[in-house]
């Protein structure tokens, strides 16, 4: 029930979610291309290997082999899952609120 009470945003996939999500996956990216480099860098023999820019190896690395950031945006179908149930409850409010409004508008005395 909390969850509905929150800005629909939070939970369609933008603001601080999203946000976080990307977060997420940067950060296992970066896990990622630093596991590529010291795996890259141990290859060579003549390298010192450590992790500082002049003294990795200096051997030229192919591109296509570098690890892709795997970010996607969340799909239509999972967001709308999760305003069923907002829909639903405003369905519900419009429906007792004409309903409210039409009983006391029959019930008015107009003399």
């Amino acid at each position: 029930m909390v969850n509905t009470s929150s800005p629909p945003s939070s939970r369609s996939g933008v603001g601080i979610n999203r946000v976080k999500r990307f977060l997420t996956y940067a950060r296992d990216y970066q896990r990622n291309l630093i596991k590529f480099i010291i795996e890259e860098d141990k290859r060579d023999k003549s390298s010192p290997h450590l992790l500082f820019s002049y003294f990795l190896s200096k051997e030229p690395v192919d591109l296509n082999s570098l690890p892709k950031l795997n970010f996607s945006e969340r799909d239509l179908n999972e967001i709308g899952v999760q305003f069923m149930m907002d829909i639903f409850i405003l369905f519900l409010f419009n429906l007792f609120s004409f309903m409210g409004g039409f009983v006391s508008l029959i019930k008015y005395d107009v003399r």
